[in-house]
């Protein structure tokens, strides 16, 4: 008979009064910052509860926090997979979080409209610092690097590999020598 973990956690136990805290959390923190997508996800409220007692017990990093939650009977009872369909069936009605799909790539346009959108938000409220710094961060930074990315993709095509200064030299393989380097070695 397996072993009932509730008996083994005390009342007053900092497990409970975390668990207790989160659940009168507005389901709607969650589902809001859910953006869905990728594999099967555990119930963000039990992620939740799981990292704030692992940041409790001075645990940060997530193969350790992973660890703990197969290890910990503490951990193991906050992240109990039956308790949590409990209460994301109760919270949500029966209905799922909402997904992406099976591959949502972003391309440099995505990217671009979805920063003139935040631009936009901007103008609402141009006092908004994180979000400047958000938009500084994806202009300066990640969309020239897309860009980058996407330009060497189109570049490659379908070779294994090209040169940077002559895009359309590519790389030869001569006779292997004894190291498998790729050199032809002549006697």
């Amino acid at each position: 008979m397996p072993m009932d973990l509730q008996e083994d956690i005390p009342e007053n136990h900092l497990v409970r009064v975390i668990n207790d805290a989160v659940n009168r959390l507005d389901i709607n923190l969650f589902t809001k910052a859910y953006p869905g997508g990728g594999r099967d996800s555990y119930h963000p409220r039990m992620l939740m509860k799981v990292i704030i007692y692992a940041y409790t017990q001075r645990i940060y990093s997530s193969r350790q926090i992973a660890k703990a939650v197969r290890e910990n009977i503490m951990f193991m009872w906050l992240a109990a997979i039956v308790q949590a369909e409990r209460q994301e069936e109760q919270a949500m009605n029966d209905v799922d979080l909402p997904e992406l799909g099976e591959a949502s790539t972003i391309t440099s346009e995505k990217l671009e409209q979805a920063v003139q959108q935040l631009e936009n938000k901007l103008q609402e409220k141009p006092k908004d610092k994180p979000l400047k710094k958000a938009i500084r961060l994806v202009r300066k930074d990640l969309l020239p690097r897309l860009q980058k990315y996407e330009d060497q993709q189109e570049t490659l095509g379908s070779r294994n590999s090209f040169s940077k200064t002559d895009t359309d030299a590519t790389f030869m393989r001569m006779k292997e020598d004894h190291m498998r380097n790729g050199h032809t070695w002549t006697k």
